[in-house]
């Protein structure tokens, strides 16, 4: 493989992660094109989601910042906004998480404090007058070889709010500054699809369907739709009540997407997800939300179908048992399955691995593998 070529081309076949939010440790082997992640609540599901994200997401440093999932970033820039991304708040040893893919290539991540990181290299000009203690320091590593790598390293900082901040309504918000330096030398984006804090807004899909025609996909992504609801006749940019929107054609007339139905606006949303992001990863929280029951054997066809016709991996969490037996009767490869429960231990979690034919074993003998 060369360095020109995207290493998520190839399957991610190992997770390890140190030190990240519910995760003292966790390593998962054995995964498949379309992992599904189960267990009890508060065991880490979304937390892996997220670490995947982190892992994969050198292009965007800034996007560490969304993973704290609501919490306000803290006005004072002594205060550390950052705590909540390590195990236990132990910011003192660094965050691991390493992803290793089918073609023996690496992707480490290392996320620390810029004063007590032993592997912050970075240069910058007066760097101590520069950097607050409300700062990340994240360093992203791609070994393409035993003697060959690629870094990036970037730091993230809150400087003081009188000189960074913008105001929201009365109130200062500090925004972050990112010092950065390296390269990895190749284009890694994976799609973080969170489906359970509501809908995204049209914006957003007018742009990414934007993207679709500009790269000559529309044809893909409208048979896909029709895999799913066969009365469409054509999709397209529209406008209602003075916004552009997508627009769907069924008997003629156009119609808002987000007219056609909770479980459809989802299912368009992870298609359109699918054909945008080729040679991807995708992560779905609560991947059965919002699909009735008696369409999931269809999803499950289509996960099955698209993943492969567009080489994309996937990495979903559920609660349902009946989503999981509905793959059984509807996905004609089973090896192209795992199914990952995390579970805790006196020790902390650990993640059990059944893979294809075994995962489908237990469901036709109706085990809980909740």
């Amino acid at each position: 493989m060369t360095k020109g070529e995207l290493p998520i081309k190839s399957i991610c076949r190992i997770i390890e992660i140190r030190n990240f939010k519910t995760f003292n440790y966790l390593r998962i082997d054995n995964l498949s094109q379309i992992n599904i992640i189960y267990g009890r609540n508060n065991v880490g599901k979304t937390a892996l989601l997220e670490a995947i994200y982190i892992g994969l997401s050198n292009i965007s440093p800034e996007g560490v910042l969304s993973l704290l999932r609501g919490f306000p970033i803290s006005q004072n820039p002594q205060e550390d906004s950052f705590n909540l991304l390590f195990h236990n708040f132990n910011y003192k040893e660094e965050i691991s998480i390493r992803l290793e893919f089918n073609n023996k290539i690496l992707l480490e991540t290392i996320i620390g404090k810029p004063f007590l990181s032993k592997n912050v290299v970075i240069k910058a000009k007066n760097l101590e007058e520069r950097i607050s203690s409300n700062s990340l320091y994240i360093k992203w590593e791609l070994k393409w070889s035993e003697n060959e790598s690629d870094i990036l390293e970037s730091i993230i900082n809150f400087q003081n709010i009188l000189d960074s901040g913008q105001l929201i309504g009365q109130k200062p918000i500090p925004i972050p500054t990112v010092l950065s330096a390296g390269n990895l030398n190749a284009e890694i984006k994976p799609e973080f699809y969170f489906t359970t804090s509501g809908k995204i807004l049209p914006d957003f899909h007018v742009r990414t369907y934007g993207e679709l025609v500009r790269k000559g996909l529309k044809t893909q992504f409208l048979e896909a739709l029709r895999t799913i609801e066969g009365n469409i006749e054509d999709i397209d940019v529209i406008h209602f009540a003075g916004v552009p929107c997508i627009g769907i054609k069924v008997g003629g007339k156009y119609f808002p997407v987000d007219t056609m139905g909770e479980g459809f606006y989802r299912i368009f949303s992870i298609i359109q997800k699918f054909v945008e992001k080729q040679n991807g990863i995708l992560l779905i929280d609560e991947i059965e939300n919002g699909i009735y029951w008696e369409v999931q054997g269809k999803f499950w066809r289509y996960l099955e179908e698209f993943a492969t016709k567009f080489n994309v991996q996937i990495f979903a969490t559920t609660h349902s048992y009946e989503f999981l037996k509905n793959a059984i009767n509807n996905v004609s490869n089973p090896e192209i399955i795992s199914g990952i429960k995390i579970k805790r231990t006196e020790e902390g979690f650990e993640a059990v691995v059944l893979k294809g034919e075994e995962l489908f074993d237990m469901l036709r003998e109706n085990y809980e593998v909740r």
